[in-house]
């Protein structure tokens, strides 16, 4: 019984770890700022504020420039995950 155990752990750790390397990846074909507001707001979790600050551009810029992003991110992120 344990080492069905062990082996499901094992599978869950090599999944996270596949997902992880496909993240970087993506995050890799970027655009430079997409890439730069993406990591300050979900892998560092700087606020709105903090990115506006930081980058010196305006709130709604910040908003724009993430929902691009993501959506340039997501795109990448899926291709990755196919090949």
């Amino acid at each position: 019984m344990a080492s069905k155990i062990d082996s499901s752990g094992s599978d869950v750790l090599l999944e996270k770890h596949e997902e992880q390397a496909g993240v970087w990846q993506a995050l890799g074909l970027l655009k430079p700022e997409f890439r730069e507001i993406l990591i300050m707001k979900y892998i560092e979790g700087c606020s709105y504020e903090e990115i506006t600050r930081t980058l010196a551009i305006p709130r709604g810029t910040v908003m724009s420039r993430l929902y691009y992003a993501r959506r340039a991110f997501a795109r990448e992120y899926a291709e990755s995950m196919e090949s």
